[in-house]
């Protein structure tokens, strides 16, 4: 594995399903990364409410929902959250979904879409309906249209830029 000499911030963002999660493991084996997820927090009430950690569109749902909820109420929670979770000489990958948080973690970060266009209307969380991603510009844009050793390929091609 290849050292990083400085630390980066990534936000990841795409529609649920799309490989965000297979992507940044791949790149964890090229160099040093953090997978950090805004609603990570939230997980141990939902789960208490679904009785288990799953990927139902009900279940991401809900987690959007109790995520407005808490900005609301505690809009700087979240940042915190990310910002204690931060890592040096790594790929702190963010997820964020909204626009307006993008702005917390540095006016440096590099913006990353993942895409499948594959994707059927029914596989879509209602985030991902009511979410214009296309409305966001992007420093790298990943399409996993492909196989999962192309995806990893991807990753390699990605990390390099950063060693």
């Amino acid at each position: 594995m290849r050292q990083l000499r400085n630390t980066y911030y990534i936000i990841i963002n795409g529609q649920s399903g799309v490989g965000k999660d297979t992507f940044i493991d791949y790149c964890k084996q090229h160099v040093p990364c953090n997978n950090i997820s805004t609603i990570d927090s939230l997980r141990f009430l939902a789960n208490h409410v679904f009785y288990e950690d799953d990927k139902s569109k009900e279940y991401r749902n809900f987690l959007h929902q109790l995520k407005k909820l808490v900005n609301k109420y505690n809009p700087q929670y979240f940042k915190y959250y990310v910002h204690d979770r931060l890592e040096k000489n790594k790929l702190n990958f963010i997820h964020v979904r909204e626009e307006n948080e993008f702005n917390d973690y540095g006016k440096d970060c590099i913006k990353v879409l993942i895409v499948r266009n594959n994707l059927s209307d029914s596989e879509l969380s209602d985030i991902d309906k009511s979410h214009n991603f296309n409305d966001i510009m992007y420093d790298h844009i990943i399409v996993n249209d492909g196989t999962l050793e192309q995806l990893k390929e991807k990753s390699k091609i990605f990390t390099d830029m950063f060693t």
